[in-house]
């Protein structure tokens, strides 16, 4: 064990206070920056990832209000087909006139 460590032990005899100081100050701060750095990447990564799902939440609220605008003009066009109302029948055709152009 003292062979392995001599080279180690002959080092740190020959440093004044301060270098010995700096030596471990440097030893301790290179695996703690190394650390950060990865912690600080996968933390970019997860603000990105949940950035894109945000945008994509927001897309398909707006596709599900339109799905159900949608289906709402067809049951009310099923209903007007079935019970065959005439007083509103110009209603539902500008209103599948404005889906359609937006289709």
């Amino acid at each position: 064990m003292k062979s392995l460590l001599y080279p180690a032990v002959a080092l740190m005899n020959r440093l004044s206070f301060g270098m010995k100081f700096s030596l471990i100050s440097v030893l301790f701060l290179l695996p703690m920056l190394a650390t950060n750095a990865y912690l600080v990447r996968e933390s970019w990564r997860e603000f990105q990832g949940t950035r894109v799902e945000l945008h994509s939440l927001d897309l398909l609220g707006s596709s599900l209000a339109l799905r159900r605008d949608l289906e709402t003009l067809n049951n009310q066009v099923q209903i007007n087909a079935t019970l065959g109302s005439p007083a509103r029948p110009a209603t539902l055709k500008r209103r599948s006139t404005h889906w359609k152009t937006l289709c």
